[in-house]
């Protein structure tokens, strides 16, 4: 037998937005560039060495804190459908998936991917020349990081993306090609919504998801890291800006890896009670 696949009822248009790349370039309304973490480590970030954590760890960690950690890292998150598996050699059904719960598939290909990630602040972040985050977003930081007691500040992201991606030493001598991007926001969990024609509560697709696989596409093997820049809506309060190195995979059992860079004198440290206490 075949297998079978039965899609949902998608979003109605007035739900849609069609994906737009902006792939290896920051885009003019980000502004500045932050990093929350615990003194120490954000020291060592100043000091030119720039800490990667590949994927496999970050889906690993949500175990103990989602927001710091997420189970989609280097995963592709399938719309709930009705589908039935078959085994191949024809000895019946494997699996039935009755449409009403949402598939999550990890890239094993994306496991050992290194991954470095910064708080995007935008336009509309500052006030007065001064960057101001709003309560709820400072409060996520608060949530999701809750060792942070230092802030990291870039105030030229442009600079930054260049001596990390074209002009970065490293990836010129490796060879390697560094990704980065916004991170992109859809709701990964999907909506409920009536089907017309039985009148039956189903499990709606985020169309928005959809258009940046097949856009960007992420559904390819050579190009699948894309999906490191596609998250739950629930972390859209740390408004990421992510560098990628596709190639550079880390060995089993090490978590992380630090890169020389220079990029230290683009960055001012400061207490995070006094960064946040300026902005009440």
């Amino acid at each position: 037998k075949r297998n079978r696949v039965s899609y949902p009822q998608r979003l109605p248009k007035s739900h849609k937005r069609t994906y737009k790349s902006t792939m290896n370039s920051v885009p003019s309304e980000v502004k500045a560039f932050l990093k929350f973490g615990e003194f120490k480590d954000l020291e060592k970030f100043k000091n030119n060495s720039v800490y990667f954590g590949k994927a496999e760890h970050y889906r690993e960690l949500e175990k103990q804190i989602k927001g710091q950690g997420d189970k989609r890292e280097g995963a592709v998150t399938f719309p709930a459908v009705k589908a039935t598996l078959y085994a191949k050699d024809g000895s019946g059904r494997i699996y039935h998936f009755d449409g009403t719960i949402n598939t999550l598939a990890v890239i094993p290909e994306l496991n050992r991917v290194p991954i470095f990630c910064l708080f995007a602040v935008y336009d509309k972040d500052i006030q007065a020349g001064k960057i101001v985050l709003s309560k709820e977003i400072r409060s996520t930081i608060r949530s999701h990081f809750p060792k942070a007691n230092a802030v990291a500040v870039v105030k030229n992201p442009v600079d930054f993306n260049h001596r990390l991606t074209d002009k970065w030493e490293y990836a010129i001598s490796t060879g390697y090609n560094v990704e980065s991007d916004i991170v992109h926001y859809f709701n990964l969990e999907g909506y409920d919504t009536v089907d017309p024609s039985s009148g039956k509560v189903v499990r709606a697709v985020d169309e928005r998801y959809l258009d940046y696989l097949r856009i960007s596409k992420a559904y390819n093997v050579k190009t699948a890291y894309k999906t490191l820049f596609a998250k739950d809506e629930f972390f859209q309060n740390e408004q990421e800006y992510r560098y990628v190195i596709p190639k550079a995979l880390l060995p089993d059992g090490q978590n992380g890896m630090a890169i020389k860079a220079n990029v230290g004198d683009l960055i001012e440290l400061e207490n995070l009670d006094e960064f946040f206490d300026r902005m009440t």
